[in-house]
């Protein structure tokens, strides 16, 4: 990409690193096998899709738009997922205040939240 990127473990049990791009507002993750898992990016990122910029959009509004590729979307306490197109989105407070700002999005590959998906699936609303 020809930018400086950083590497660091999300957390100290984390057996990856992820490198950060901070130029562009995207993490790179890597799966147990070091390969590409998933793809997160921030404002930074100005995703356009169909000329509509993700970032301005309000989170509810992303999440009924992703819907239409995914019915079986859930919303969270924080975002939402959508285990079925490996797309979900981080926006703080979401339950909370639905047209919360974009925080960021994950593009992820199948089995990303295999081992979370129980707990998340108890926040669903």
């Amino acid at each position: 990409m020809g930018s400086r990127f950083e590497s660091f473990k999300k957390t100290e049990s984390s057996d990856n690193e992820i490198d950060h791009f901070d130029e562009y507002g995207l993490y790179i993750n890597y799966n147990d096998s070091n390969r590409l898992s998933a793809v997160e990016v921030t404002p930074a990122s100005d995703i356009i899709y169909n000329g509509v910029s993700f970032f301005l959009l309000t989170t509810q509004k992303l999440f009924e738009s992703i819907c239409t590729f995914d019915t079986n979307a859930f919303r969270n306490r924080t975002g939402f997922i959508a285990v079925g197109i490996g797309v979900s989105c981080y926006a703080g407070s979401f339950r909370k205040n639905p047209d919360n700002p974009i925080e960021s999005i994950v593009a992820f590959e199948k089995g990303y939240y295999d081992s979370m998906l129980e707990g998340l699936l108890k926040q669903r609303w």
